[in-house]
């Protein structure tokens, strides 16, 4: 991917892409900030503080933003592993000696006034196609449940659900992972769906190595597709 990339969005502003730098963390920060103060549950994101941003700058891994008019309405991260990621990654199943070969998703913020653009989507797909394959292996993730913009994204950009249990202080949190190697993998989908709600279940049926493949909203109720694998990842 280049250096800058620009496109129109659907109200007919112009924007670039562009790799974030240094001198964008006020501007991340603020607009994290914003993004929190206009989330339904709060809880739904983790917010990174401006010391974490900066260590993520002298570490491994792909930073974009969405500018328009010079203003940052967008950004996402994906970085190599701090020592909590590492924890997570291990418990899935990811060697120790594999971490250097695994990146996160860290954080997705959209300016509230540009949600419905897309913006997500694009960033995590360019994001998806700058990262050296040769360089790593897994990419992984962790999404509040009923967070579905963020669940969706996930499964679009072809991620699984691989666990759901407790983590930053006690918040429940889907576990997503992504296989560079087995990338055409398929699963096996099973014939039933699991009310989203229903954690216990949810965490049993991942105990017993099966994978979330999907959500689906049925009688007003989100559910979630699970799957097994035809080929395991490890």
């Amino acid at each position: 991917m280049a250096e800058m990339t620009t496109g129109i969005l659907q109200n007919g502003e112009p924007f670039i892409v562009r790799k974030l730098t240094m001198d964008d963390l006020d501007a991340m920060s603020q607009l994290q900030s914003k993004v929190i103060d206009h989330l339904p549950i709060p809880e739904f994101l983790e917010p990174t503080s401006k010391e974490q941003f900066i260590d993520i700058f002298q570490k491994e891994g792909v930073m974009l933003g969405v500018f328009v008019h010079d203003r940052l309405v967008a950004f996402r991260i994906f970085s190599s592993p701090d020592l909590f990621e590492e924890k997570i990654a291990l418990e899935v199943g990811i060697l120790k000696e594999e971490l250097s070969n695994t990146l996160f998703s860290v954080v997705t913020n959209v300016d509230p006034d540009y949600r419905g653009s897309g913006l997500q989507k694009l960033l995590g797909e360019k994001i998806i196609d700058t990262i050296d394959r040769t360089r790593f292996r897994y990419v992984l993730s962790t999404v509040a449940p009923f967070n579905i913009p963020s669940l969706k994204d996930k499964f679009f950009l072809g991620f699984s659900i691989i666990d759901l249990k407790e983590q930053y202080n006690g918040k429940l949190r889907y576990t997503f992972f992504k296989d560079f190697q087995t990338e055409s993998v398929e699963f096996e989908h099973l014939n039933f769906s699991v009310n989203m709600s229903d954690y216990g279940r949810q965490k049993e049926l991942f105990r017993l190595g099966y994978f979330g493949t999907g959500i689906v909203y049925q009688n007003g109720e989100w559910m979630v597709q699970f799957g097994v694998m035809k080929k395991q990842f490890f």
